[in-house]
């Protein structure tokens, strides 16, 4: 390859117009495996039907919120893909809905004949429960509302009305009525509260609503005139929950400020102001008979204290490590939560000794803040690999069967790399490791370690026996022996965070991209610190990935800047600049007939470009997922490709011939 660039030289104004103007005009011409790893008592299941254009959906992503039905028979899931639908007693999952964007609130109707859901697109459905099938639509606002954050069903009146009151984003609550004959109406709608409602709850008898708000405030509205009552001070932090006490004198909350507070609803103060830890709260409930109610914290801590005198009767520590969300049943027997691991657990807590072992548990669903980062196809097209948390799930792709669930990091799995032979896997983690596994056993036969910052890209060698890792912020792209786990080399580039590797396809060449914007250069034989031989220009932001073409003509950069640049290997040229994506792109690959380069973006969206002599044209834009779209990875036969998203989804698209 021809060197034309001088390696230590900086962007230049008129590269950087040049680069623009390019994006510009491609920005203008843009169109608008099933199964899960079983663990333990984990069973598997996926959310329906993959978005248009896919052909299996792995994964259940984040969940936001949960819910009981009124005889804690079935739990209600919801999250960043859909909607599911559990049975309490063997957590066999009765079905599963795709919901138009991510589900931030669930609630029961008191005879457990519908289920409410709030979207994150400002809509809420009304599904029935037995069927898994939904009846009605809610759009009630004309503007921007937001998301429907929270919902609270009345009890159901004598004449056989019930209520549903939905608080949106922009601080509105609106009450729609539900006849017995099965007809709605908007009935009437809360004066604008002073903060975004984050819970709510009906009285007893439901004649009072009460609302609580991310200001920690919570205000009691009479629900017939929606008139206030008076609002109740006491917390500083979002009120994360609400229980009547029975005889519907007596509020109960929880907020983040790690307090649990008994009101007096008649005269509207605390009664009792209980400090149940630092940790913040994340649902309160009362037990059936009222004479107790409980807590339990983010920290995973049960506390339940005598309802008559507020002194504490129990204290459980670490119930299930670190809860992200979590509900109680109705008649206060029963705890649900999401735990750190990504796991959904239910609790039975009269007959379970607290602290043992959940009832039973399901992988499938992604931790609060961590996500399916990274996948990779094995060369054989056999297994598909993709980091879920700490986790790496491997699938076999032909009949979606779950293979392994490798377990080993400290941190995120962060990227992903197959050998030429598609025995061994490499992982990378936030732990500043990385980890390569026999695929046959699970066993971990290497772990990595040098590193001072997290792994963020690993490559290894076409003839299998070195493995390259780029360590982020410590500066330096390392070399390792694939066999031993020896280190054989260390590079660095000028001072720079390394944030993608990549060997060219004849193992001659090793590439780097750095977080300066540039692409290093340096002959993979290279002595240790040596310079590069060459450097690449051209993005204004750190290049988050490369790829080499397979036939070698090729090298791609995708950056932070949002563009993906193309350089042909044989004149050191920039031959395109490609400004689709409207965020920052995540990760490039080449199709196996270098004619296809797919891009994945923070702006959610997987896109495939088109790759000739003579030109590269935009073509298909894959839209499916509900975060950022954070890995891509080719079928070694060129018609399916692989996205993972921080939803916690994989999504496989059926591309064809594209």
């Amino acid at each position: 390859m021809a060197a034309t660039s001088n390696p230590t030289q900086r962007p230049r104004p008129a590269r950087v117009f040049c680069l623009l103007a390019l994006a510009v005009v491609a920005a203008l011409l843009l169109p608008g495996c099933t199964g899960l790893p079983e663990a333990e008592v984990v069973r598997t299941s996926y959310i329906g039907p993959p978005p248009e254009g896919g052909d299996a959906r792995l994964g259940k992503g984040a969940l936001n919120a949960l819910a009981f039905s009124p005889d804690a028979s079935t739990l209600a899931a919801g999250g960043e893909v859909g909607l599911y639908l559990y049975d309490v007693a063997s957590l066999d999952t009765l079905w599963s809905l795709p919901t138009p964007a991510p589900v931030l609130s669930a609630a029961f109707s008191p005879d457990g004949a519908l289920l409410a859901a709030g979207l994150e697109n400002g809509t809420a459905l009304l599904v029935n429960p037995a069927s898994g099938q939904t009846t009605i639509t809610l759009d009630l606002t004309d503007e921007q509302s937001g998301g429907v954050d929270a919902l609270a069903w009345s009890p159901t009146a004598d004449d056989g009305s019930v209520r549903l009151a939905l608080g949106y984003d922009n601080r509105q609550v609106i009450v729609v009525g539900f006849e017995q004959a099965g007809g709605y109406e908007v009935i009437g709608e809360l004066p604008q509260l002073g903060a975004v409602p984050s819970v709510m709850s009906y009285s007893p008898n439901g004649a009072i609503l009460a609302t609580g708000d991310h200001s920690g405030l919570i205000t009691l509205w009479e629900a017939r005139t929606a008139q206030s009552l008076g609002t109740l001070e006491g917390h500083s932090a979002t009120v994360a929950s609400l229980d009547w006490a029975p005889d519907g004198t007596t509020l109960l909350s929880g907020a983040r400020d790690g307090r649990v507070i008994v009101w007096d609803t008649i005269q509207a103060q605390a009664r009792h102001v209980l400090e149940a830890g630092a940790s913040p709260i994340l649902a309160v409930t009362y037990t059936a008979d009222g004479t107790t109610f409980g807590s339990i914290s983010e920290a995973g801590t049960i506390a339940t204290w005598d309802a008559s005198s507020a002194s504490p009767s129990q204290t459980f520590e670490g119930i299930a490590g670190e809860p992200g969300v979590a509900a109680w049943s109705p008649d206060a027997t029963r705890l649900a939560e999401v735990t750190q691991d990504g796991q959904l657990a239910v609790w039975d807590l009269e007959q379970a000794q607290i602290g043992s072992a959940p009832v039973e548990r399901l992988a499938g669903h992604a931790p609060q803040g961590q996500r399916a980062l990274t996948v990779a196809w094995s060369p054989d097209g056999s297994r598909l690999a993709s980091g879920l948390g700490r986790r790496v799930f491997i699938c076999d792709t032909e009949s979606g069967e779950p293979l392994q669930i490798l377990e080993g990091h400290e941190g995120l799995v962060q990227t992903l790399a197959w050998s030429p032979d598609s025995r061994r896997l490499a992982s990378g983690g936030s732990d500043h490791e990385a980890i390569v596994w026999d695929v046959r056993t699970g066993r971990a036969l290497l772990t990595l370690t040098g590193h001072t910052h997290s792994i963020a890209a690993l490559a290894w060698s076409p003839d299998g026996s070195r493995i390259a890792s780029a360590g982020s912020l410590d500066d330096t792209v390392r070399l390792w022996d694939a066999r031993s786990g020896e280190p054989l080399n260390e590079l660095r580039g000028y001072d720079q965070g390394v944030w993608s590797v990549a060997f060219s396809p004849d193992g001659q060449t090793l590439a780097a991209g750095t977080s300066g914007g540039n692409v290093l250069l340096w002959e993979a034989d290279a002595e240790p610190d040596a310079d590069p031989f060459d450097e690449l220009p051209g993005h204004m932001d750190w290049v988050s990935s490369l790829a080499f073409s397979p036939d070698g003509a090729y090298l791609a950069a995708g950056s932070g800047d949002t563009f993906v640049l193309v350089w042909e290997l044989a004149t050191g040229e920039m031959v395109a600049a490609l400004g689709g994506h409207r965020a920052p792109v995540r990760s490039l690959a080449f199709s196996p007939s270098s004619t296809v380069l797919a891009s994945a973006g923070l702006d959610r969206t997987v896109r495939l470009w088109r790759i000739s002599a003579t030109d590269v044209e935009a073509g298909r834009v894959l839209v499916g997922h509900t975060g950022s779209a954070d890995s891509v990875s080719w079928e070694p036969g060129g018609t399916r490709l692989a996205s993972g998203s921080d939803d916690g989804t994989v999504i496989i698209w059926d591309v064809g011939s594209e």
